[in-house]
């Protein structure tokens, strides 16, 4: 819930702080047994409260005190208030009239409103309307009892359990139906409750669960009952008085006319230490006293500003510390508390309560205990302990009145600064000069701007101290110099500090003196290190001085100095003892008290009746009684000599909200033992932590003192109840807070807020484990490419090593197969010559064709090595042309048919018939057919079975032709390099690792695809597959074509007798195949002629012209 909040501040003479004396008694003999003064805390619309008549008011367990109006709900922290709803305009339950706020056993808040039943989430700051039926009920009144808690609704009687937590009707019918403001309830006995229905009073019976109206009670209209501790019923009806029953039977009646009540409009009443508080509309607070009805009143006087506020109240409270809250129709919330002390300030000339001009210079008390104030400016006040009253005198209005001592029983002796010494008749106010010495002396100490302090040391002796320090005799009327101002070597009018014996004691800004009438001797007996700005002497003979280095006491006997040391203020500008072993010290702001006992301060503030206030020098007083006056520049304090400061045990400290941002953190209840822990990021703009004292002065403006752990810093004294963080370092800190007890000192630290400054996402553990992660992977990223582009790069260096071989390779096998073709070319072609004779017998003949194809399959190899060479160099064209497919395949395996049954191997054909003309360069083909054959056959043991098979794949586009055998297998084969160059899987069969590398090549050159893999049972099946209307990457030579066409047209022989007359050039290096050809071609050409090589071929050629040339193209020359 957002929230609005308002700075409250107290200043003095408004109306937010006043006090008023409640028993002037004089204490001579008799000590006070109670508090003889109020105080008055005053929270209204000035100081942000949502409205002003104040019908509810509650002090919570957490120490905040919640305030009920008519218009909406308050929170004070003793710093701020809070709006509930901060906004007017928003429709909330809260926004309408406040009837109750009470706290339950479970410490559960709960607010009755004119809109329904709500309850406090305090982890949220929020309310929770109570829902029964799907309806908020409205709750007029409570009382709680040991089950849960009772409430008087607008429609019923409404039970809420505490162990079921669930809100129940228990009275519905015959239910009076209360108005609002009324249907307060009131526990009359045991099994009996009271209801105020506002058309009379009705008691409810527990056990019967019946409701009936009282008898004894005959008014329809009371506005206020309660019984109190002797088990009797106070009623008020309206404009009657009260009344006072016991058992059903009226004891007492009071009205206006025959007795001390003030008013006859009652609105609340309760009790407190045996005596009734009762609160009127228009007479203040009436006090009656339960043993002798004896009444006594708090009520607003004209013109006293320290007296009650406001006469029309509306509800009253007494929290857990006793403390009363007054909750008034006009003018907000009013704390009222028994105090020591009172303090007084200016008021108009001749007001008697309270003085001529508020600034003051001098007390003094006569023989008869009035005490005589001396003001700067307002001339001689007298004030009476007694009566509390004070009588300004028309004779010296105006005056600054510096010192006051009694001169004779009737009469005063003062000094008016820059005017002179006077003598004052107490009686008549009139006033006479008195001159020092003589005109021309009086005019040196009096009216040149010197003080001249006056002191009466003997009964006939009168110490004046100006510029010399004068004795004058009473009884002779003789002035005789002390000390003269040759002699005086201390500045001009010292202060006076006490008279013993025959020895007079003063002090300046440098030290004290001391002047021995009995040998006229002046003497200092103490210098000071720093400047004196009072100073007093206690019982024991001990002076305390108020320096501006703070409070020294100073032992004469000894010669001993001590300096107090405290952290509460530096400078003290007044001081004074009183008789139970304690110094008053005025500060420029406050006021503090010191025991020499227990060597500890307190302090004293507005909640204990002492204004702010600038102390002056030599404004104290302790009278006769054992009260201490002082007084400062904004007026007087009047302190009961028993005031204590006993403070009992060590307060809780607790922790009342966290604000980050200015937002509110939520705040856990927890368990003594544990601490609070928010979490804060590194960011922030501010952090603010509230505490609260919890102690019966509630009222207090506490001291505390904050300590953060993990800061390398002092400890930070406020006198707030906040403490505002503006930056923090990442880290973990604990927040310490103690407090300053009253009479104890600082007490032991409390640990209160644990906070966690996390660092951005960027700094924490997860953020350097973020980068150290991105680090890392842009590490071994980098790390990974430089390495992934060294291993391509070794791997290019392998692949060109590897090439290189590749390349030596072929050229070694191309080299090789030139020199290896000319001998097969003279094995073949005289093998085909014999075989076409046909003169070997049968045998020899079948011999014969096996040479001739062992060395023409050799041809064969040699002839793939040059073209996978030509393959590679692009110069390899194919001769496509459309074949039968089928008898394509079925021509390559028959050859291989009597090869596979001489192994044992059961070699069949599968083929598809819907497959016709297929285009592709059939020799080519045959090679990579045959290919797959030869491994079937090499890879293959006897009883297994080798298919070929072709069919129509990919929708009729391609034609597969496939060899599947029962062989190894490709278990011990890399797929990825099985059809590269030189690649031989792992066995002992042998092979140069070329075939499937070119069977590959020529397959891809058709736009095919060539691959292997497993058989279903065991084996292999290599395929490969061409379109059946491809495009191939060389286009077909056409030239050749066209040249083959032409000669399928030719049906007949070539004539060779054109070759008689022609001659024939054969260049070749090697001498046996030029020889065969030589021979060979003598029976065709009219001339032959050879050469060895190039260069003599050329040479030939040139001599010889010959028709025709055939020349080897690899030669050395």
């Amino acid at each position: 819930m957002n929230k609005y909040h308002a700075k409250t501040f107290f200043l003095f003479p408004s109306i937010l702080f006043c006090f008023v004396l409640k028993a002037w008694s004089m204490p001579n003999e008799n000590n006070h047994i109670r508090p003889p003064f109020y105080y008055y805390k005053q929270l209204g619309i000035n100081e942000g409260l949502s409205q002003s008549r104040v019908q509810c008011i509650l002090n919570d367990h957490k120490g905040y005190l919640w305030i009920g109006t008519r218009l909406g709900l308050n929170r004070y922290d003793r710093d701020v208030l809070t709006r509930y709803p901060d906004n007017p305009f928003h429709d909330t339950p809260l926004s309408g009239e406040i009837l109750f706020i009470m706290e339950d056993a479970l410490l559960n808040l709960w607010v009755g409103t004119s809109k329904g039943l709500c309850r406090y989430d305090r982890a949220h700051d929020s309310f929770i309307p109570v829902v029964y039926k799907n309806r908020n009920p409205v709750a007029l009144s409570f009382l709680t009892l040991d089950e849960g808690i009772l409430f008087s609704g607008s429609d019923a009687l409404y039970l809420y359990e505490y162990e079921s937590k669930s809100l129940s009707p228990i009275l519905q019918e015959a239910y009076p139906c209360p108005k609002i403001p009324h249907g307060q309830l009131l526990r009359y006995d045991e099994e009996q409750i009271l209801l105020n229905a506002g058309q009379g009073i009705y008691i409810y019976d527990q056990v019967k669960k019946t409701l009936s109206k009282a008898a004894f009670l005959s008014e329809n209209h009371y506005t206020a009952f309660f019984m109190d501790s002797q088990k009797r019923l106070w009623v008020s009806s309206f404009g009657t008085g009260l009344s006072c029953y016991s058992n059903g039977t009226l004891l007492k009646h009071f009205r206006t006319t025959d007795s001390p009540l003030t008013y006859d409009v009652i609105y609340d009443i309760i009790e407190k230490d045996n005596k009734l508080w009762v609160a009127t509309d228009g007479g203040g607070i009436n006090i009656i006293s339960l043993s002798d009805f004896e009444f006594t009143s708090i009520q607003h006087i004209q013109d006293d500003l320290g007296s009650l506020p406001l006469n029309s109240f509306y509800s009253l409270y007494k929290d857990p510390s006793e403390n009363i809250w007054l909750g008034s129709i006009r003018g907000g919330v009013i704390g009222i508390r028994e105090v020591y002390a009172r303090s007084f300030g200016n008021v108009p000339f001749g007001n008697p309560y309270g003085l001529s001009n508020q600034s003051i210079n001098s007390f003094f008390q006569d023989s008869d205990g009035r005490i005589w104030i001396g003001t700067d400016g307002g001339g001689i006040n007298r004030f009476d302990p007694e009566t509390g009253r004070f009588m300004h005198y028309p004779a010296t209005r105006y005056e600054k009145i510096v010192s006051i001592i009694e001169y004779s029983p009737d009469e005063l002796m003062y000094f008016s600064y820059n005017k002179g010494i006077y003598i004052f008749n107490k009686k008549t106010g009139r006033t006479k000069p008195f001159v020092l010495v003589d005109p021309v002396t009086n005019d040196k100490n009096c009216i040149n701007g010197i003080s001249v302090n006056i002191l009466r040391v003997a009964d006939d002796k009168i110490l004046f101290s100006g510029l010399n320090l004068f004795l004058y005799d009473i009884r002779r009327k003789t002035f005789s110099i002390a000390v003269s101002e040759e002699e005086y070597f201390l500045e001009n009018s010292p202060l006076f500090i006490a008279n013993k014996g025959t020895k007079t004691y003063l002090s300046n800004h440098i030290g004290i003196s001391e002047y021995d009438s009995s040998t006229e001797q002046f003497t200092i007996i103490y210098k000071s290190s720093s400047s004196v700005n009072d100073a007093c002497m206690d019982r024991r003979g001990v002076f305390w001085l108020a320096t501006t280095e703070g409070v020294v006491c100073y032992n004469p006997q000894t010669r001993e100095k001590k300096r107090i040391e405290t952290e509460l203020f530096k400078e003290a500008t007044s001081i004074i003892t009183d008789d139970k072993e304690r110094i008053w010290i005025g500060t420029r702001h406050e006021l503090f008290v010191y025991s020499t006992l227990t060597e500890k301060f307190a302090m004293m503030g507005e909640t204990d009746g002492v204004l702010p206030n600038e102390y002056i020098f030599h404004a104290m007083l302790t009278d006769k009684s054992g009260n201490i006056l002082i007084g400062g520049a904004a007026g007087m304090t009047v302190i009961d000599s028993n005031v204590s400061f006993n403070t009992g045990s060590q307060q809780t400290i607790e922790l009342l909200d966290v604000l980050l941002n200015g937002a509110s953190l939520s705040i856990h209840e927890h368990k003594q033992d544990e601490t609070e822990t928010i979490k804060v990021p590194w960011d922030f703009s501010s952090l603010q932590m509230k505490v609260l004292l919890k102690e019966k002065d509630v009222f207090r403006k506490n001291k505390f003192r904050f300590r953060i752990k993990g800061l390398d810093r002092n400890h930070l004294t406020l006198s707030s109840n906040s403490l505002n963080i503006n930056y923090l370092p990442i880290g973990k800190y604990t927040i310490y807070t103690s407090y300053y007890a009253q009479g104890k000192g600082w007490s032991k630290e409390q640990e209160m807020l644990i906070v966690e400054v996390y660092p951005p996402w960027w700094k924490s553990t997860w953020g350097y484990l973020a980068m150290f992660l991105l680090l890392f992977s842009g590490g071994y990223a980098a790390w990974y490419a430089y390495h992934k582009k060294r291993k391509q790069k070794e791997l290019r260096e392998i692949e060109k090593i590897e090439n290189k071989i590749n390349e030596e390779k072929i050229n070694f096998l191309t080299n090789i197969s030139h020199e290896l073709r000319t001998p097969l070319t003279l094995i073949c072609a005289p093998l085909k010559r014999i075989m076409e004779q046909k003169s070997a017998e049968g045998n020899l003949h079948e011999q014969l064709g096996n040479i001739y194809h062992q060395a023409y399959q050799m041809k064969e190899i040699i002839d793939m090595v040059l073209d996978v060479r030509k393959l590679e160099e692009g110069n390899q064209p194919l001769e496509m042309q459309v074949h039968p497919l089928n008898d394509w395949a079925r021509s390559i395996g028959d050859k291989f048919k009597g090869e596979f049954a001489n192994k044992g191997i059961d070699f069949q054909y599968v083929f598809d018939e819907r497959i016709e003309g297929v285009p592709f360069d059939k020799n080519k083909c045959k090679f990579v057919l045959s290919n797959f054959l030869m491994n079937a056959l090499k890879f293959s043991d006897a009883d297994s079975k080798t298919v070929l098979r072709t069919e129509l794949c990919m929708n009729g586009d391609y034609v597969r032709v496939s060899v599947e055998d029962e062989g190894l297998g490709l278990k011990e084969v890399n797929m990825d390099l099985l059809f590269g160059h030189f690649y031989q899987g792992f066995h002992n069969k042998g092979g140069s690792g070329i075939g499937l590398s070119y069977a590959k090549s020529i397959i891809l050159q058709h736009n095919g695809r060539v691959y292997a893999s497993p058989n279903s049972e065991k084996g292999a099946v290599f395929s490969f597959e061409l379109p059946v209307e491809a495009v191939c990457e060389t286009a077909i030579d056409k030239k050749k074509m066209q040249t083959e066409g032409m000669c399928n047209e030719c049906t007949q022989p070539a004539d060779l007798s054109l070759l008689k007359k022609m001659s024939v050039l054969i260049v070749e290096d090697t001498a046996d195949l030029k020889v065969y050809l030589r021979d060979t071609m003598k029976g065709y050409f009219a001339h032959v002629y050879t050469a060895k090589d190039g260069e003599e071929g050329l040479q030939q050629a040139r001599n010889k012209l010959p028709d025709i040339i055939v020349s080897d193209m690899m030669m050395p020359r």
